[in-house]
């Protein structure tokens, strides 16, 4: 009778139930617990059931759980008294660590006869039977075939020993036998099982001292199980061990030493390859686990690599990763951060780290062969004051980079597939970038000089001869700032004329330019030179409009493949080339006349005529402080009979910085009757900041 007032007072959370004894071995109970909820760290337990009990069977039919995405579903669980007898019958599905879930079973056990229910629960002898898994699914694995958990108990003079095996190919043997202070265990795993080995050792309530002397742990195995979006994983590789764990039964610590062997380790967020380190030699000293320095190759480039780790509760969730990458060897990484793109190679020094949740990534870098862009879907959140959008996991972010430039560092604005602003940084400039997820603290700031590239501007690329970037952003305030000065190369009826484009400290995101031109033309000279017509003179301006997106479409697709591909067979450390090939062939098509000539004179089109303002722009580092660059411009001069009426106008220069100033010397070539002496400039160029 004490039994089922027991039961019945745990039983009712919301629906009804009605019991009927007659004696303290005699009496029958029905339940219905239509919902029972209880909330945890913000996930709710919910629990519905129907159950029977009378003297001789207990019954429980759809008893259903459900827990942080997980439902398990017993459909019908049946224990016999009278025939010693329980059968069950159920599915396990749903999602965990966002993985599908789906498990099908049904078991069995017999058990001790008694003569009432207390006398069994009080008094269970021994038992024994088998769970058939019909179908098992996680994420994308599979069961090839129905497996089945074969186990035991009896009962010995020091309490209840344990049998278990099975599982998939019978990969698991389990034996626990009690002895007077708690008791001893062995444990065996064996393939398909990703950790391969034997335990054996003493367990008991509350402390535990086992040892595996020949621990085999396939990593790639093991990771399928883990959740998809771990800082720092371990997917592939082979690890044998030889482990002492001794302590606490909840924190225990960890004794011996592991060999691994093809390992790989991913951080994903900055690196886009894994980091395969050297065979390596993992060392547990109590609570902690380091290796290295080793060597280790990421991508194409080598370095060093160490860490340490700190068990906490079984877990390693303290930890510290740090690497070292010479600068002969860069690796690949690859950054998106609060609206900063970059991606190329990079060497300095990297560290990831975790403590009490928080992730910290601490690095100095230099940038080689890089791409630095700025995402403008980033900023609108910035001014939307989002920056830092909620999170879905538990952990938050401290960064504190710096990225400077090595060669070959480009920056693109507004994108790398479509830029109005592409430039090479000048080497040892860059930018410093430093975030709290959890503070909502971000800052972005450096002086990121520009010492060549192309600004395309009214369908027109002008080549930057000087620039700088000015970032000095943070979470409440998105607003960089660009000075620049970039040439471009025409002529009119009295022969050439250099145009600069000249952007005094403006914002980058909204920048006008000025203009101004040598010789001095007015400012309606220079746009119409520019090739932009005067309003009310709509059908040619179309015909120039359509050209102008056909050629920015090739440029951005075709020739910008090309160019890569042929930078790198040259190892220059750019190159551009510019036409208006089909711009030209729509005028052509339409009818219409060049606008930076007569409008009046007839001008048949030759070869010339096609490949007009086409330009080729390469540059060179040669060390830190020297670049070399050249220009040739392709003109039509309709005078010219020669080669179709093409004119070419090769330009070459160089820049050395020193301490005080940078000389900069160009030369172009033109005219060799007075040995080129009216083709040659110097200029001396001073930066200070107040």
């Amino acid at each position: 009778m004490q039994l089922s007032r027991v039961v019945a007072h745990n039983a009712v959370a919301d629906g009804s139930i009605r019991f009927f004894w007659e004696s303290a071995k005699s009496f029958s109970m029905e339940a219905a617990l239509t919902s029972f909820t209880m909330q945890r760290q913000n996930e709710l337990l919910r629990a519905s059931a129907e159950a029977s009990v009378t003297n001789d069977i207990l019954s429980l039919r759809q008893m259903n759980i459900s827990y942080s995405g997980i439902e398990a579903s017993i459909q019908d669980l049946t224990v016999n008294r009278v025939s010693s007898l329980a059968q069950t019958e159920g599915f396990i599905q749903g999602s965990l660590s966002r993985k599908p879930v789906d498990i099908s079973f049904r078991g069995q056990a017999a058990f001790n006869s008694s003569e009432n229910w207390l006398d069994l629960l009080l008094g269970l002898e021994f038992l024994e039977g088998s769970l058939l898994v019909d179908t098992a699914r996680f994420g994308s694995i599979q069961s090839d075939e129905p497996f089945s958990f074969i186990f035991s108990g009896l009962r010995e003079r020091e309490g209840l020993a344990l049998d278990l095996s099975g599982g998939p190919k019978n990969m698991l043997r389990f034996r626990y036998s009690p002895e007077s202070e708690g008791g001893s265990v062995y444990a065996a795993f064996s393939a398909p099982s990703p950790v391969r080995g034997s335990f054996a050792g003493l367990i008991n309530s509350k402390t535990l001292d086992i040892q595996g002397p020949d621990i085999y742990v396939d990593l790639n195995s093991l990771w399928r199980f883990l959740p998809p979006d771990i800082v720092v994983a371990f997917p592939q590789g082979i690890v044998s061990a030889s482990v002492r764990i001794a302590g606490p039964l909840t924190d225990p610590e960890f004794f011996g030493i592991a060999q691994g062997s093809s390992v790989h380790i991913v951080i994903p967020d900055f690196l886009p390859e894994p980091i395969r380190p050297a065979p390596v030699t993992f060392l547990l000293t109590g609570s902690e686990m380091t290796f290295g320095p080793v060597e280790a190759a990421v991508g194409r480039g080598r370095g060093t690599a160490s860490a340490w780790f700190r068990f906490e509760q079984w877990i390693p969730n303290i930890f510290s990763i740090d690497i070292q990458v010479p600068p002969e060897s860069p690796i690949p990484y690859a950054v998106d951060m609060s609206g900063v793109l970059a991606h190329g190679l990079a060497s300095g020094r990297l560290n990831v780290g975790m403590e009490d949740l928080v992730l910290s990534i601490t690095g100095d870098l230099t940038a080689h062969a890089t791409e630095i862009s700025l995402n403008s879907n980033e900023f609108m959140t910035m001014e939307g004051g989002q920056i830092f959008a909620e999170q879905n996991t538990v952990t938050t972010t401290v960064t504190d980079l710096s990225i400077r430039s090595g060669r070959r560092v480009e920056f693109f604005w507004p994108s790398v597939e479509f830029p109005i602003l592409q430039a090479i940084a000048d080497m040892g400039t860059g930018i410093r970038i430093t975030s709290d997820q959890e503070a909502r603290r971000f800052s972005l700031t450096g002086d990121l000089r520009l010492r060549g590239g192309e600004i395309f501007y009214l369908e027109r690329n002008f080549y930057i001869r000087e620039g700088t970037v000015f970032f000095n952003e943070t979470e409440s305030s998105f607003d960089p700032r660009i000075s620049a000065r970039a040439e471009i190369r025409d002529q009119n009826e009295d022969g050439p004329v250099t145009i600069a484009l000249i952007i005094d400290n403006a914002p980058l995101l909204s920048f006008t330019p000025r203009f101004e031109s040598s010789p001095p033309l007015s400012q309606m000279e220079i746009y119409s030179l520019l090739g932009h017509m005067p309003h009310g003179d709509e059908g040619p301006q179309r015909n120039l409009a359509a050209g102008a997106a056909i050629d920015s479409l090739a440029q951005f697709t075709v020739m910008r493949r090309l160019q890569r591909t042929a930078r790198d067979i040259l190892g220059l450390d750019m190159l551009s080339v510019r036409t208006q090939v089909f711009q030209n062939v729509v005028l052509q098509a339409a009818g219409s006349q060049q606008y930076n000539t007569n409008p009046d004179v007839d001008r048949p089109y030759r070869v010339g005529n096609y490949f007009d303002n086409t330009t080729v722009f390469i540059g060179k580092h040669f060390g830190a402080d020297i670049f070399g660059q050249a220009m040739l411009t392709i003109k039509y001069d309709e005078n010219k009979v020669d080669m179709g009426g093409i004119v070419l106008e090769p330009e070459l220069g160089i820049e050395m910085r020193n301490p005080l100033f940078d000389i900069r010397f160009s030369m172009m070539p033109l005219h060799p009757e007075n040995w080129f002496i009216n083709d040659i400039s110097f200029s001396v160029i001073w930066r200070r900041s107040f």
